[in-house]
């Protein structure tokens, strides 16, 4: 439960607003950014949480330029069988770096790439054996496309991504992943 307790105040944590003066010394005046929109949230599927995960993200740079940067955060559950109170948790944590398109020609697509990590923590219950959770960590690279329409505040992600499980047990697990993802700017 503690485990618990602390993933939620990790994500929520990362879900901060920030407000700008509206005085002329305000850099927002003087470089304006493209969008607005600096957060969104997403649903992937078949991502860093495997079948389904809820995501969000912030972006922390845009200034008009070719590259835009953002950070994000996002939380996935598989229920087991038996009961729906246990299962695997998982929480995403990614940096994405974006390079614009010539604005002229076709705006709002992105090329991505990203690099994150994934903990996850799940129950299991071996045969003859007291039930318990174990945690890993996957790490992971990202490239895909990504489109945000300028004037409308939704987005679409289609990428490739690489997994390494860095389970001990195991030793190291390379997996290649598709990710689509619709999301909500705002």
């Amino acid at each position: 439960m503690k485990g618990l307790a602390v993933t939620f105040l990790i994500f929520i944590s990362f879900i901060c607003f920030s407000q700008e003066g509206k005085d002329s010394s305000s850099v927002a005046h003087r470089r304006p950014a493209i969008s607005n929109n600096t957060n969104n949230f997403q649903i992937h599927l078949f991502g860093t949480g495997a079948w389904y995960s809820f995501q969000y993200e912030r972006e922390h740079f845009n200034r008009g330029g070719m590259l835009r940067s953002s950070l994000s955060a996002g939380l996935s559950f598989w229920p087991t069988r038996a009961r729906w109170s246990r299962g695997t948790f998982m929480l995403h944590l990614e940096a994405n770096l974006g390079i614009t398109a010539p604005k002229q020609k076709w705006p709002g697509h992105y090329l991505e790439f990203g690099i994150g990590t994934t903990l996850v923590n799940h129950f299991y219950k071996p045969p003859d054996v007291k039930s318990g959770r174990a945690t890993s960590t996957w790490d992971n690279n990202r490239i895909g496309y990504r489109f945000e329409h300028p004037e409308k505040t939704w987005l679409l992600r289609a990428g490739y991504i690489m997994v390494w499980d860095n389970n001990s047990n195991h030793g190291l697990d390379l997996r290649n992943w598709l990710d689509v993802s619709v999301g909500w700017r705002f």
